[in-house]
């Protein structure tokens, strides 16, 4: 994704289904657990390029819109729901400020606020571990390398979602 089209493409999606619930994901290189944000803040500041090639010094995402949004999701039960089956999740303050954030902060921001939204930062493949040790990537890369198998990713997805309609879709964002 690109920064540049970003909200055209919430907003096809919006246009299409009327969600009961948004959980977007994301990858978080070098993260060995399941990472659920808390923040989403107004800024775009990346000097890796997007998939267009840009690369964003410091730009708002929302001029003149709050300077942060809080996650719409029950975060401490989904984190318990998940170590209680096993999987590795932790809370984090924040979800950066790529395109992770930029997507968190622009759901939050168009969805309607009965809505349950948050986003989930998912660790790399193994395979994805595998194939840059293939190539070589020096002991200092090796801090990028953690990883998890789909099998475990796909069902923390599951874990997240189960939880969040366990309450129902209007009591699940009743914490916004």
């Amino acid at each position: 994704m690109s920064l540049a089209r970003l909200d055209a493409a919430l907003a096809g999606i919006l246009a299409e289904i009327a969600p009961l619930a948004v959980v977007a994901l994301g990858l978080a290189a070098g993260e060995p657990v399941i990472r659920l944000e808390r923040i989403a803040v107004n800024l775009a500041a990346f000097d890796a390029p997007d998939n267009d090639g840009a690369r964003i010094v410091e730009r708002p995402l929302a001029p003149g819109g709050p300077p942060a949004l809080r996650a719409r999701l029950d975060l401490p039960a989904i984190q318990r729901a998940l170590l209680d089956r096993g999987i590795p999740a932790r809370l984090s303050n924040s979800a950066g400020t790529y395109l992770c954030n930029a997507a968190m902060y622009r759901w939050l921001a168009l969805t309607p606020r009965r809505v349950p939204c948050g986003f989930v930062h998912l660790p790399h493949l193994r395979a994805e571990a595998a194939a840059k040790l293939s190539v070589g990537v020096g002991e200092s890369g090796l801090m990028g390398l953690a990883s998890m198998e789909f099998p475990t990713m796909r069902r923390a997805v599951e874990i997240v979602l189960e939880t969040i309609f366990a309450k129902g879709p209007r009591k699940a964002s009743a914490r916004a």
